[in-house]
This record gives structure tokens, sequence and C-alpha cells, in this order.
């Protein structure tokens, strides 16, 4: 009855033409991710869009498709952007829902080994893997200013998160993962959380994740030495660049001095 597309700016182009073709068998379409959060007006004039899901859709989605399913009024589900007789109205914005109040992924109901990568650092079977949404900081080129409002960041529970990857392993037998958080060195004392659970069950997965180089700049030796224990074999860095005044013009807020003290900390520890 109704087909969903998570759309980047990148999946425009192919989410357009299998709308057209889930148009032409009347069934309703339903957008949500990046693009229509950010670009709401320009994606729902399109007539081959019903109706668009903003920000984080897990309670969204259900409340829009309830009230499809009942004919009712959809004024009231916040995050939503729908047409009305031709009239475009863009509801209010919906707080982001706590990440405790949210079920667990639906692993059983896909094939887990086709969202399987190979990596040269971590092995042939990597699983992604994400532990927390939101991201603290104003970088004025990045996505999440526009999508979370002023200092959000929301993390799972460190027991979740290692039972996802051990469920991940059980039924694929992975040789790695990759946090593809926003940010996931925002909270140390969550980090070392999570690495105490992989180290303490006994797990030799390699894992990497990205930094910002003020967090990296700032670790201590036993942090990097905790991390490295618990599977971390590749940390990527966000330089942007070595001119000071680019990275202010950025509202990148890490100088250039702590750059070269950053990698030579992380490299010493592997």
């Amino acid at each position: 009855d109704y087909v969903c597309f998570s759309a980047g700016t990148a999946q425009i182009k192919h989410s357009l033409e299998l709308s057209k073709i889930v148009k032409e068998q009347d069934v309703k379409t339903i957008w949500g991710g990046l693009h229509p959060t950010i670009l709401a007006e320009q994606c729902i004039i399109h007539p081959l869009v019903d109706c668009i899901v903003r920000g984080q859709g897990e309670i969204a989605i259900l409340e829009l498709i309830d009230a499809l399913e009942n004919n009712s009024d959809l004024a009231n589900i916040a995050g939503v952007s729908w047409k009305n007789n031709g009239n475009i109205i863009h509801n209010k914005e919906r707080i982001p829902p706590k990440l405790s109040t949210i079920p667990d992924p639906a692993f059983d109901l896909v094939n887990l080994r086709k969202y399987l990568n190979k990596d040269r650092h971590l092995g042939d079977r990597v699983a992604d893997v994400n532990s927390s949404r939101g991201c603290p900081h104003r970088c004025s080129f990045c996505y999440i200013t526009s999508i979370f409002r002023p200092g959000y960041w929301d993390g799972f529970a460190p027991e979740r998160i290692v039972s996802w990857i051990e469920y991940i392993n059980d039924r694929c037998r992975i040789t790695g993962f990759k946090f593809q958080d926003d940010e996931f060195f925002v909270r140390r004392g969550w980090v070392e959380e999570i690495c105490k659970l992989l180290i303490e069950r006994g797990h030799d997965f390699k894992w990497a994740t990205s930094a910002r180089f003020d967090y990296a700049y700032r670790w201590g030796d036993d942090f990097l030495e905790l991390i490295s224990k618990a599977g971390c074999r590749r940390i990527q860095l966000g330089i942007e660049s070595g001119s000071q005044r680019m990275l202010d013009f950025m509202k990148k807020d890490i100088k250039v001095e702590q750059i070269i003290p950053a990698i030579e900390k992380i490299k010493k520890h592997g």
C-alpha cells in the first residue's frame, strides 16, 4: 500500500525513477532521509511524492501510516509534510525520540549478509553499526546543523550495541565492524563501557570509526590503549584544512597545532 524511500541527495534520481513505477500502481510514496528533511519544500511539491517524514522517522512513520489507513487528519503528526487539495502543509517539527525508547532493529527481517562489505583493515565480512545519533558540534559544511537541534547527541546503551554486534556475528561470522556514527567519541565514558564489554566477552573483532582532532588531542595513553585492546584498528580524522583561518571560517573549532600531536599519539598505539 505504501513504499517509503530514504533519500540522500545522491539517491534523488533513483528515488524519483522508482517512485514513478510505484505511482503507476496507484501506491502512495513516502519520502524521508537527509535530502527531504533539509529540502522538504523542494521534494513535497513533486507530483511523485505524497508525504515526507522529516528527521528521525521511527515514530512518525507509524503515526502517519495509522492516519492514512484510518483516513484521519494528518495535521497533528509532528515531523510530516503533506498535501491537502493541492496545498502543501509542513507540520511542526518532531522532537527526536530518546534512543532508549526505540525497539531493537528487526535484523531477522533482512538478509544481513547482503549488507556486509570488505575492508583492508577489518577483513572480508564487515558490518556497519550505528550506535548513536547526532553531534554537538557546529561545522558549517555538515548536514548535522540542518537535521538536529544545536548540541544534540544521544547514544544507545552499550549493552544493546554489543548485543547487536553479537547477533550479527552469530549469523554472519563477521571479521569486523565500522561505527558509522556522526561522532562516536562524544562521551568518553560511554565509549569506555562499550570497549570494556567487548574485552570482557572475549571478542576479537577489528573495528573502525572516525573522530574529531580536538578529541584525539586530549586522549591519554590509557584511553588509546583501551580502544586498541578492544579492537580499534582505524580512526578516520577530519583535518579539513591546514589553515587556521579556514578552520575558523568553517567553525571547525580545532587548532592546527592539535593535528600532528594527535596523529602521533594514535599511531603510537597502532
